[in-house]
């Protein structure tokens, strides 16, 4: 039994870390105030300029070389993982929605992009823009191939959708809006 020399209480040896420049050859003081100190001395480095500079070189060193014994736990454990992931999924269902819809509020280009491409892989299409939408207006993507696509007007798009004349119809509208002959392109 020792007493700490900070919280003042009387605790079992274990609760000592080891030191051999001690008589007994154990701290000061007990784990967890040793704990506590270390962690606002650790704060108020960090808030210097050479802490600031330290810990930004060890996130740099992180990110080039990884966490090698990770990334090989995270191999062995898949299935454990993946476990975890849909146990959380469960239980934060209706958090994961909320930040969801709330990413799509804010980034409605990237929604109609990703509806754009799940609607393409439905088709089992490719979705390779052949250039980026010159409209101000409302736009579709039309494919005119199965693989790429071309930028035309909601309004032009969507008239013959269902109609067996669509793709006639849109390389019409094509040809008139871009001043191009796509059979010349498509066929060399």
């Amino acid at each position: 039994m020792k007493r700490c020399s900070r919280c003042k209480q009387i605790l079992p040896e274990t609760e000592f870390y080891k030191d051999k420049s001690h008589k007994d050859k154990l701290r000061s003081g007990c784990k967890d105030c040793e704990r506590e100190t270390y962690l606002i001395a650790q704060k108020k480095y960090r808030q210097t300029q050479k802490g600031k500079k330290s810990s930004k070189r060890q996130l740099d060193r992180i990110k080039k070389l990884g966490y090698p014994a990770q990334k090989k736990w995270t191999q062995n454990n898949k299935e454990k993982l993946r476990q975890q992931h849909r146990k959380y999924k469960q239980n934060n269902r209706e958090k994961i929605n909320k930040q969801l819809r709330n990413y799509w509020k804010k980034n409605p280009k990237k929604l109609k992009e990703l509806n754009r491409r799940r609607k393409a892989e439905r088709r089992k299409l490719k979705y390779i823009p052949l250039w980026a939408n010159p409209f101000s207006v409302k736009s579709d993507q039309h494919h005119i191939n199965n693989i790429l696509t071309i930028p035309l007007p909601t309004i032009t798009h969507r008239k013959k959708c269902n109609q067996p004349t669509h793709k006639e119809y849109c390389i019409n509208w094509i040809e008139k809006l871009y001043c191009i002959n796509l059979e010349k392109i498509l066929c060399p």
